[in-house]
């Protein structure tokens, strides 16, 4: 809890000195304009869920193999 009440307002001043950083030194970001910036955060976004989709699908393969190949050791037991 204490270093939640030390964390929050550090973020807040750290994040205006950056912000007035950025400003005094005219940092640009690979020169994004609007579009340009819209693009990557629609990639990012799609990577992303591309990732999600590929791991759970992995996942519920996984599940499956797992579900048959213990269905089949019950089996035996049943069978002996």
């Amino acid at each position: 809890m204490v270093r939640l009440l030390i964390a929050i307002p550090f973020e807040l001043v750290l994040t205006r000195l950056l912000h007035e950083l950025d400003l005094r030194l005219g940092w640009t970001l690979l020169s994004l304009g609007a579009a340009g910036a819209r693009a990557a955060l629609e990639t990012t976004v799609t990577i992303t869920l591309s990732f999600l989709v590929l791991t759970f699908g992995s996942l519920l393969v996984a599940i499956q193999i797992a579900g048959v190949q213990l269905a089949a050791d019950h089996r035996d037991d049943l069978a002996a």
